[in-house]
């Protein structure tokens, strides 16, 4: 995974929301300076001293990077983005 991700000017995260840390851990330091996120995850963290922590500030914090959050049925989402059709908006990235 990380040699794949070292390049990449786009990181799209679809993963169970629990093994966000320790997926993205060995990713620390060693994206391609400018790259971006963007996560389809669904959930947030428990943080042990009260409260949430959104699963795409989680994500940043690991990587250094810029995460946006892409919402709806994921599955459908997924495919969309897979065969190239779906605009994430027009100031971020398009896709097609």
């Amino acid at each position: 995974m990380v040699q794949a991700a070292e390049g990449a000017d786009l990181l799209v995260f679809v993963l169970p929301h629990q093994f966000v840390v320790r997926a993205l851990t060995p990713l620390k330091g060693k994206l391609k300076s400018g790259a971006i996120g963007i996560s389809l995850i669904k959930g947030f963290e428990i943080v042990p001293s009260g409260g949430i922590k959104l699963l795409s500030d989680t994500i940043r914090g690991i990587l250094g990077c810029p995460v946006s959050v892409l919402m709806g049925k994921v599955a459908v989402l997924g495919n969309m983005i897979y065969y190239s059709r779906y605009i994430l908006s027009p100031h971020f990235l398009k896709l097609h």
